[in-house]
């Protein structure tokens, strides 16, 4: 074996002797933007001459309550999409270089958030006359991108909904955060 050249000796070691691989465990891979149905995945690859490192990301839970592999190849991130809000995922990767595998990374758990709250949902609380549940939903600073004069399906706005069925407390809530009042569909209706 010594009389081998030095990358023949790795091959004889690791599969004529039967010893561990020699890569190195890589590091977790770490999270970059996270939405409800979506997270941004990095890595660090070694640098190495001929061959290059493959990647291998896997996310759990996947199909059938499994490690299920969602990115192959030899960039250096990835995104995890379709999943579902408010859920942990665990995130793990694995290095290939030839026939030569790392173990698998520690694992990175992330957590989705919560659906963002949208026009519709603005509608159903007006609908419902929840003073206290639309104050709520106003007051959230969370939601401060949410479009208060977003128009429902007929093109009406929340004011509008709420002037039409006579909830005088409503449009004055509305009017507090800053509905407007010139505000007109498609029609021209206000």
């Amino acid at each position: 074996i010594d009389l081998l050249p030095f990358k023949h000796k790795q091959w004889y070691q690791r599969r004529v002797r039967g010893t561990q691989s020699e890569m190195e465990r890589p590091n977790p891979p770490f999270p970059g933007k996270i939405t409800h149905h979506s997270v941004e995945l990095f890595w660090k690859v070694p640098r190495t001459k001929e061959p290059r490192i493959s990647v291998m990301l896997q996310q759990f839970p996947g199909e059938d309550n499994q490690y299920e592999t969602i990115y192959t190849g030899f960039g250096k991130k990835s995104e995890a999409k379709e999943l579902q809000p408010e859920t942990t995922y665990k995130f793990r990767i694995k290095f290939t270089q030839g026939s030569d595998s790392s173990d698998w990374s520690p694992v990175t758990e992330v957590t989705t958030k919560d659906k963002p709250m949208t026009g519709d949902d603005l509608h159903r609380v007006v609908a419902s006359r929840s003073n206290s549940g639309l104050k709520k939903l106003l007051d959230d600073e969370s939601l401060r991108d949410m479009e208060i004069d977003a128009p429902d399906k007929m093109g009406h706005s929340a004011l509008m909904n709420a002037c039409v069925k006579g909830y005088d407390d409503i449009a004055e809530i509305l009017l507090d955060h800053g509905a407007d009042v010139n505000f007109s569909n498609s029609s021209g209706k206000n």
